[in-house]
């Protein structure tokens, strides 16, 4: 198991099914009162288009009261309140599970208020992240 900070996320390599991790993150946004709005099949939509056969689902979420205060401070940043949950298997022994950041995400809004929101999403997406242990 490892943990990396990408350059736009939060990930978590687990050693562990890709149902496994996939059921873990749905029970993990749920206790943690994420609403999951979407849900996207990328092997399945994708394999219509070409060879592309990663097993790979994302989960687009949002955090409702979160979502409420972002707005009240900045109103523009609806256009990046949703965050996505990516589950993966690059291989057959391994899963991935990242997440977007929105400290990242919402950066390029320039609203100071925002910051303080933004880390709080951040840090409960992370502890999402972690709660997924294979």
């Amino acid at each position: 198991m490892s943990h990396t900070a990408l350059a736009y996320g939060l990930q978590r390599t687990l050693n562990t099914s890709f149902e496994t991790a996939y059921q873990q993150a749905h029970l993990a946004l749920n206790a943690a009162g994420f609403k999951i709005v979407a849900e996207v099949d990328l092997a399945a939509l994708l394999a219509h288009e070409s060879a592309y056969s990663l097993a790979q689902r994302v989960l687009v979420v949002i955090k409702p009261e979160i979502a409420q205060r972002a707005l009240a401070v900045a109103p523009q940043v609806s256009v990046a309140l949703l965050c996505n949950i990516a589950i993966s298997q690059p291989t057959e022994e391994l899963v991935e599970v990242q997440a977007t950041d929105p400290l990242i995400v919402w950066s390029e809004i320039h609203a100071a208020f925002l910051k303080p929101i933004a880390e709080e999403l951040r840090e409960q997406l992370r502890h999402v992240i972690e709660a997924v242990t294979g």
